[in-house]
């Protein structure tokens, strides 16, 4: 369990925002304003603060977002100002971690800004990020792209490809992604996530897949848009599998035909809760690796792990979860779930209303197989992750 909060302030959600890229995990703070930098000591069979990674400038709706691949960490903030057509307009920021040659310290200010070109007042821009490779794509919710004058708030997400010269501190926007069926308070972008060349952007009516074209994001149209009888409310992508989760009910494995394209998903799997209950918040948060994905259940203070059928995810059939995980130290309302994320081996799961050094600092809690102690837990032949301790 990750407590490793330098103030005692309540309410900071410190794990409300995680993420994890091979051994390396980030855990957003939005109280303290500041993201931690974790690494996996392989003599200690542990996690280790390695950084404190905050802004050169503070501003509110600072680590509203997080996000990590490879050395590069990416924060949202919402109520950053940026200059646009001469003005300085509160548009919402992005901004770029990198980590030193010599490896993660404490870092107290940016590699690089990245704001949108046609950034407008309350623009939202930064409430999602997410990152793969050279590439960074940053959600504004509330942009205005159907009218110049009123805020509509129709939303846009942002594309940002590193140059190949000068590195990101001189990184300006690739690409600009809007929806074909664009319209008032769609809130398009108020998601984002990516893997390699794919990428899934949410609204409030459904979430949209793109691809990378050939010759560059500048030219990306969306591929599908999936919709739901209900709202989907949380999303991930890892290779061909995207996974949308339904607030309390159910989330969804889609999974890209091999050879096809994303316009030829068929009907998914629906994930459901091990006991075959409905726990509350379930589909809130979702997080995807290989062949596992991971759903958290805010309300129930607990999340859950299935793993790919032999048939594939595509087969319009229920997946019952292979494991359930809670807090060793877990209480009601702790809202652990409200931030997950996976990578191989690693799960980390966000309780941004734990009780640590005082009422509702928060903590994260780390997930990894114990083979060496515990072995084949689950009787399925393998050592993975429904082998767990935290």
């Amino acid at each position: 369990c990750i407590r490793d909060r330098p103030n005692t302030d309540s309410n900071a959600s410190f794990g409300k925002q995680v993420a994890v890229s091979g051994t390396t995990a980030v855990v957003g703070d939005t109280g303290e304003r500041a993201v931690f930098v974790y690494e996996y000591q392989s003599d200690s069979d542990s996690f280790v603060k390695v950084a404190r990674l905050t802004p050169s400038v503070l501003v509110q709706g600072w680590g509203q977002s997080v996000a990590i691949d490879d050395d590069i960490v990416v924060v949202g903030a919402t109520k950053g100002f940026s200059m646009v057509s001469g003005q300085n307009r509160e548009t919402g920021l992005a901004y770029i971690f990198e980590k030193p040659s010599g490896g993660w310290v404490d870092m107290a200010a940016e590699t690089a800004l990245l704001s949108p070109s046609d950034g407008r007042w309350y623009d939202d821009f930064g409430v999602s990020v997410a990152t793969s490779g050279d590439t960074i794509i940053v959600g504004a919710q509330f942009a205005d792209t159907l009218a110049s004058n009123i805020y509509t708030n129709e939303g846009a997400a942002y594309i940002f490809v590193k140059p190949d010269s000068s590195g990101w501190l001189t990184a300006t926007e690739n690409s600009k992604l809007v929806p074909s069926d664009s319209a008032p308070d769609q809130n398009f972008g108020r998601l984002v996530v990516m893997s390699g060349d794919t990428i899934v952007a949410q609204s409030s009516t459904g979430s949209y897949l793109f691809e990378k074209p050939l010759i560059g994001w500048n030219n990306a149209i969306e591929e599908t848009k999936l919709t739901a009888s209900g709202l989907y409310v949380s999303a991930a992508v890892d290779g061909d599998t995207v996974i949308l989760g339904y607030n309390g009910y159910y989330a969804a494995a889609f999974q890209r035909p091999a050879g096809g394209s994303w316009d030829d998903l068929i009907l998914p799997n629906y994930l459901q809760a091990s006991d075959g209950n409905y726990p509350s918040g379930f589909g809130t948060t979702v997080g995807v690796s290989g062949d596992t994905v991971v759903v958290g259940a805010s309300g129930d203070s607990s999340a859950y792990l299935f793993e790919k059928p032999a048939a594939g995810w595509s087969t319009n059939s229920t997946v019952n979860a292979k494991a359930k995980l809670t807090a060793s130290d877990g209480e009601a309302n702790d809202q652990f779930g409200a931030g997950v994320a996976i990578f191989g081996d690693t799960v980390i799961i966000g309780s941004h209303q734990d009780d640590g050094a005082t009422t509702d600092s928060g903590s994260a809690y780390i997930f990894r197989p114990v083979a060496a102690v515990t072995g084949d837990i689950d009787g399925d032949g393998d050592i993975d992750l429904s082998d767990v301790i935290n």
